[in-house]
């Protein structure tokens, strides 16, 4: 399904993902991310890494397309820390398989994820939050 996810985000924002950009989203975080694809096309940089963490949180890596100019250095980096902030709030409370309001749990198999209690069910895990 993420191959899927990464056509689809390839196809509807060509611009702003690099050609070689790893691109690994879970189907759950497919609207949140295309959202934060639209809000930083208007910035001048490249996406070259986008997916899930480790930690459970959308990863998001961008190379600036400009030359280096100090005052546009000031300004980009806090408009794109704002968007990607944003953005990784959202999925943190966001499904990564259905889109629901969830939270990080770490799963029988895997890697701690965000996950709807009716996704928790279906895996037979108690309902509980992420350990530290």
């Amino acid at each position: 399904m993420e191959k899927l996810v990464a056509v689809v985000l390839r196809s509807k924002h060509p611009g702003i993902l690099a050609n070689n950009a790893s691109v690994s989203v879970p189907f759950g975080w497919t609207a949140l991310v295309a959202e934060m694809l639209d809000e930083l096309s208007a910035l001048p940089i490249t996406v070259t890494d986008l997916g899930i963490d480790g930690d459970g949180l959308l990863h998001v890596e961008t190379v600036d397309d400009r030359a280096f100019d100090p005052l546009e250095t000031v300004l980009y980096p806090s408009a794109i820390d704002t968007v990607v902030r944003h953005a990784r709030t959202l999925a943190a409370w966001t499904c990564v398989k259905d889109s629901k309001p969830a939270w990080i749990v770490w799963p029988p198999v895997g890697y701690p994820r965000p996950l709807c209690p009716d996704c928790q069910g279906h895996m037979n895990m108690k309902l509980e939050c992420a350990r530290a």
